[in-house]
């Protein structure tokens, strides 16, 4: 699905195996793709054993630190996976 992702998954009722999340504006993550109420959508929107990705490039230090708490609270079990300024974070519902 290629749609405005905020709205889109506001007003999603599917349930989905894969989401990925590969938002930027310019080289920057949208402030919300990383906020608990976009990601909890996210984590309601996946079938049983489902996976979300998101693709995240870190350019400050503290404001990735900020985000993967946040994340981790949403997601329990993400995993990052560490590809020097990009970052690939994975979790499960």
């Amino acid at each position: 699905i290629c749609a405005d992702a905020e709205a889109f998954m506001s007003a999603n009722s599917k349930h989905y195996d894969l989401i990925v999340v590969d938002i930027f504006e310019g080289r920057v993550v949208p402030e919300f793709v990383m906020e608990e109420p976009f990601l909890k959508q996210c984590k309601n929107s996946l079938q049983n054993d489902g996976i979300v990705v998101v693709n995240y490039i870190m350019w400050d230090k503290s404001e990735w630190n900020r985000s993967l708490e946040i994340f981790k609270t949403v997601f329990e079990n993400g995993k990052v996976y560490d590809l020097g300024v990009n970052r690939v974070i994975t979790g499960g519902s």
